[in-house]
């Protein structure tokens, strides 16, 4: 698979078959979508002084998520995109 890029070289996947296993970076974020935890709600008295914590601990928790998220999807992208041997023509030109 030959693929054109800007400044004259072409990009060339030795193994491009498996680059269909980059479609695996998927299967972190359906199991992210499907096992949310809803969370259970319990009135009391005192939760009106607690409440601006928990809004500043929500964000943070859901900025850490989201970075866990992005770093679980991008290892098998990679990993997929490694084991299709990433090779240029200026690359093949040198050996």
């Amino acid at each position: 698979m030959r693929i054109p890029v800007l400044w004259g070289s072409e990009v060339t996947f030795l193994n491009a078959i498996l680059l269909a296993g980059t479609s695996a970076l998927l299967v972190p974020l359906v199991i992210h979508l499907f096992h949310r935890s809803k969370p259970k709600v319990v009135y009391w008295g005192a939760m009106h002084l607690l409440e601006q914590a928990l809004l500043e601990n929500k964000r943070r928790l859901n900025l850490e998520n989201l970075l866990l998220l992005i770093i679980r999807c991008l290892i098998p992208f990679l990993l997929a995109l490694c084991m299709a041997r990433y090779c240029s023509t200026a690359c093949q030109n040198a050996a």
